[in-house]
This record gives structure tokens, C-alpha cells and sequence, in this order.
């Protein structure tokens, strides 16, 4: 724990996190409250406000994501750990995890369900982080990030359920009966649930901002393709593989972003004024190659086993047919 926390607090050291302002809150934080209200100035030009603030991420990042979350983030998005805490503050602005955490805290549950449910908290605020580290800049800070990705996030929030198709919505469904089996409140666990209904959220809102269309019809168009091709139950099986070792980790982990991305990467080049009907007309002009790729998903689906192999072989033909 500590060696994790002490790798990732020099990163970030490193970074240019500490000269975000919306990293102050983080930086006062430190401080008795008389002292950020009689020397808040001076807190604010600490000598150390580059450690302080590396420290409060670090230990906030780790203790909430485990530690294994910095290991896998940076090995399957090709990121540094500078870059994967960034995007852990930005997310969790986005997904107002700190109130979450809070609640999660103060939860009247079993000490057991407690933990399960911060375990599906982590899991979920993972798919986004992962989401952010491939579709913004690099170089950008937790507020420029917020900045970007909030104003589409908030509308898809809004309509996610008139959003969610079959496959979607029976997983939500499942993970639901799960949380509150284990002792959560409906609320609470709504908003866990929430956060794997809004997967791929970031990356439709990034694609929205930079093309000039509506996330909503864009997403719809996404969950079209989706369930045209059986794509949504492939990324399923990616997201859920029980990996035999890291390398088999990597190649699913990466399988469930193949999914993602290819159709994101499909609505990018088309950029149709109204993406549904443009999918639309593209299904019904592919419709005997769709058959012949649904062919190949129903066989893995009904396989007793799903295998990395599978998976990767939907994601190849998957490629093949959407770049047509």
C-alpha cells in the first residue's frame, strides 16, 4: 500500500496537476479551518503545494481504487501514472464520487456489503477513467476535462434510461439485484448501477463536442450499432472475462475497448447529421455480411465457455465490416 501510494505521489509530483486551480480545495483541505480562513493566501503559495497535493490524490486515488487500479489503468490505456491520477480527479468530479464515497461511508450495512459495494464503485469509476485517458489530450488538466466532457454527460445522464438497450438494461438489472441483495439502499445502489449505465458516456460526449452533434442522437445511433451486430454482448463478456493471467487481463481489458471504440471510430467518419437514420441505412445496406457477423456472435454466445480467442476474433471480423 505504501509503495504504491509513494510511486504514484512522485508521478504525479511531476505532472502539472498542483497548478490546476481546481486543485486548491484539495490543497486548503490540509489545513486546520482556522488556518485556511486566516492564511489562505499563503496555503495557496506553499512552498510544498506540489507534494500536498500529489499526497491528498495519491492516498484518495489508492484508498478508494485499490492498488492494484494505478497497475492496470497505465498497463491497458498505455499511460503513465502522472496521467491516470489526473484522470481519476477528473472523473471523479464528473461522477460526484466524493458524495457517493460519503454515503458509502455512512451506509447502515454489514461491514462485508460495505466493502463489496465500494469494490463496485471502483469497478465502475474505472471504466471512465480508462474512457478519459484514451479519448482527451494528454496534457489536460482535471478542470479542463470537466470542462470538455460535463455538458454531454449531464444530457446522456438525463436520458439514460430511454437510452439503454436490452443487453444494457437486463445488466443493469442484474448488478441492481446484486447491490441490494447485499444490504444497499435502493439510492445508493441506483447510483452505483448509474455508472455502469453511463459507460461509454465519455467518449460519445468527447466525439459530440468535437463534431457538433447531439450526444443523445449519437448515442442512440451507438446502441443501435450495438445491438445490430451483438457487439453490446461481446463487450459484456470482455468486461466480465475472469482472465487467467496478466496478459490474458490485457488482451480482454483491451477487447472491451475495441468494442467501444470501434463504433465510436465508425460515427466519427460518417458524421451523419442525423447518425440513427445513418445507421440505419447502413445496416439495411450490409444486412447479408451483419447476418453472416451475427452468425459468428450467436456461436460464441452459445458456447459453454467464452475464450479470449473469441473475443478477439469478434473484434477482428468487427473491424472488417465497420470499415466498409
Amino acid at each position: 500500500l505504501s509503495t504504491t501510494k509513494m510511486a504514484l505521489q512522485g508521478a504525479i509530483e511531476r505532472t502539472r496537476l498542483a497548478e490546476d486551480a481546481s486543485m486548491e480545495a484539495d490543497l486548503l483541505a490540509a489545513f486546520p479551518p482556522a488556518m485556511q480562513q486566516r492564511h489562505r493566501d499563503a496555503i495557496l503559495k506553499h512552498r510544498l503545494r506540489r507534494e500536498i497535493v500529489a499526497t491528498k490524490v495519491a492516498n484518495r486515488f489508492v484508498n478508494r481504487m485499490g492498488i492494484l487500479a494505478p497497475f492496470a489503468l497505465t498497463e491497458e490505456e498505455g499511460a503513465s501514472f502522472g496521467q491516470a491520477a489526473i484522470a481519476f480527479v477528473g472523473a471523479e468530479r464528473l461522477f460526484d464520487m466524493p458524495r457517493l464515497w460519503a454515503e458509502l461511508d455512512g451506509a447502515d450495512v454489514p461491514e462485508a456489503a460495505r466493502l463489496a459495494l465500494f469494490e463496485h464503485a471502483a469497478r465502475g469509476l474505472q471504466l471512465h477513467i480508462g474512457d478519459l485517458l484514451r479519448c482527451t489530450a494528454p496534457t489536460m488538466l482535471p478542470a479542463e476535462i470537466v470542462d470538455l466532457v460535463k455538458p454531454g454527460l449531464t444530457r446522456l445522464n438525463e436520458q439514460v434510461n430511454a437510452l439503454l438497450r436490452t443487453e444494457a438494461r437486463s445488466e443493469a438489472g442484474v448488478l441492481m439485484k446484486e447491490l441490494t441483495e447485499l444490504g444497499a439502499p435502493e439510492a445508493l445502489a441506483g447510483r452505483i448501477v448509474r455508472l455502469f449505465e453511463l459507460s461509454g458516456g465519455v467518449g460519445l460526449s468527447v466525439l459530440g463536442r468535437r463534431i457538433g452533434v447531439d450526444e443523445v442522437r449519437l448515442t442512440g445511433a451507438y446502441t443501435r450499432l450495438g445491438e445490430a451486430l451483438g457487439l453490446d454482448w461481446a463487450q459484456n463478456a470482455a468486461n466480465h472475462f475472469a482472465a487467467g493471467d496478466q496478459w490474458e487481463r490485457l488482451l480482454t481489458a483491451g477487447l472491451a475497448r475495441e468494442f467501444e471504440q470501434l463504433r465510436l471510430e465508425f460515427l466519427d467518419r460518417r458524421r451523419d447529421a442525423d447518425p440513427e437514420e445513418g445507421v440505419r441505412r447502413w445496416v439495411a445496406e450490409q444486412g447479408p455480411r451483419i447476418e453472416q457477423f451475427r452468425r459468428t456472435v450467436a456461436r460464441a454466445r452459445a458456447a459453454s465457455v467464452t475464450t479470449a480467442p473469441m473475443l478477439a476474433q469478434i473484434a477482428t471480423q468487427a473491424r472488417v465490416l465497420l470499415a466498409r
